[in-house]
């Protein structure tokens, strides 16, 4: 048998069970926020450009403080 006392075992489960709920929250406002921008796109028809966020992502990881992407037109 395991020579941990139940009380820390109840503690490492209350942590991890805390850890859960914390990790379904952040998903949940993290799902929100795209559905949200999805929203705003569609609305007003404007969206990024993928190369030039990903450009914007390296020159910023780079050091750098390029313009950030302009919104643009996508529908046709």
């Amino acid at each position: 048998m395991s020579k941990i006392s139940s009380t820390k075992r109840n503690t490492f489960t209350a942590g991890a069970i805390e850890q859960a709920a914390l990790a379904i929250e952040q998903r949940a406002a993290f799902v929100d926020a795209a559905l949200a921008a999805r929203e705003a796109m569609r609305k007003t028809g404007k969206g990024y450009d993928a190369d030039e966020v990903h450009a914007y992502i390296k020159a910023r990881i780079g050091g750098g403080k390029p313009a950030m992407p302009i919104a643009r037109s996508w529908r046709v």
